[in-house]
């Protein structure tokens, strides 16, 4: 396996973990992604209060990948209280859930993956070229990378199949991942808000979650909010202007908060979650050397995005195994 060279293109968690396999086994990788950091949506922004999670607010599992970041201290339990938000405006507690955030945000997941990985970061990969084996990667700024012998391919399905040969087997499954939308909205207030619930979830239009940042352990304490809208809701305002989205989603749970907000900004994830069913986890087209994986293939989650890349990495592994 030493003589193996691989890309992968995208840093999402799928992808990291596939290169983390792929490369104690011995081969060359390369993990490429358009984003300025890796992780996918366990992602944080910046801001003077102390930043947002606005991608994953936190996951759930109990696999060995959490225990291993629990032992690394790179993740801790996250113990808020939640609630859903009744027709009538009454809130009724959630039952007991064991959420897990990372340390000292979300991001830091990602970045822990890649530490020993070479990830060339924005760089969005755009056009291959070549053949099995001998793949060059070209990028939107005309550089190219390669030769390489496999090309794992762990974003979403549309991107996906920008990148496949039309006539691969990965091409027509690529193009029937479909997604969710989902606008976010960050809120940061002035004083404390008076309002006994770190996360809240929604039955109507247009919010459907609310998560307050600064109960996460490990964050600072300015009051800091961040709000997912429904997913109907978002693919109808899809789009919007982010100042309008995140203005409208700020009026929507201003009953609840109603301290003064000193600042707003919103985001748009335009493949939130995927909205098909569990399929194969991770898929190989020995022809062309190519491999596509992610949670689109499985349904969502941060387990599932660990188990794609994990199995991506298996059917590579045999697949090289029985050509040598």
């Amino acid at each position: 396996m030493t003589d193996l060279r691989v890309a992968v293109i995208g840093a999402g968690l799928s992808g990291l973990n596939a290169a983390q396999q792929l490369q104690q086994a011995g081969c060359s990788v390369v993990v490429f992604d358009k984003s300025r950091g890796p992780g996918g949506r366990l992602c944080t922004r910046r801001s003077a209060s102390g930043g947002f999670d606005h991608g994953a607010p936190y996951f759930q599992g109990d696999n060995e990948a959490t225990k291993r970041w629990l032992d690394q201290g790179i993740i801790t339990q996250w113990s808020g209280r939640f609630g859903e938000v009744l027709d009538d405006g009454s809130i009724e507690r959630s039952a007991p859930a064991q959420r897990w955030v990372g340390i000292p945000k979300m991001s830091t997941i990602g970045r822990w993956m890649a530490r020993d990985l070479d990830v060339r970061l924005s760089s969005r990969i755009e056009k291959l070229e070549g053949k099995p084996g001998q793949w060059t990667l070209i990028d939107t700024d005309s550089h190219t990378f390669g030769p390489f012998d496999v090309v794992v391919i762990s974003c979403p399905g549309p991107q996906a199949a920008s990148l496949l040969p039309e006539d691969s087997n990965l091409t027509p499954l690529a193009l029937s991942m479909t997604y969710s939308i989902c606008w976010v909205a960050m809120l940061d207030f002035n004083t404390a808000l008076d309002l006994a619930w770190d996360g809240l979830a929604f039955r109507n239009a247009p919010l459907a979650h609310a998560f307050r940042s600064n109960s996460k352990p490990g964050r600072r304490q300015e009051e800091r909010w961040v709000l997912h809208a429904q997913a109907d809701w978002s693919e109808a305002h899809q789009d919007r202007s982010a100042e309008d989205v995140g203005e409208l989603l700020q009026q929507a749970f201003r009953r609840f908060a109603r301290c003064d907000v000193s600042s707003v900004s919103a985001h748009r994830w335009l493949y939130a979650r995927s909205t098909q069913g569990q399929q194969q986890p991770a898929v190989i087209d020995t022809k062309y050397r190519l491999g596509l994986c992610g949670d689109g293939l499985t349904g969502g989650g941060v387990m599932q995005a660990m188990a794609s890349g994990q199995y991506m990495a298996e059917l590579i592994i045999e697949a090289n195994s029985t050509k040598t």
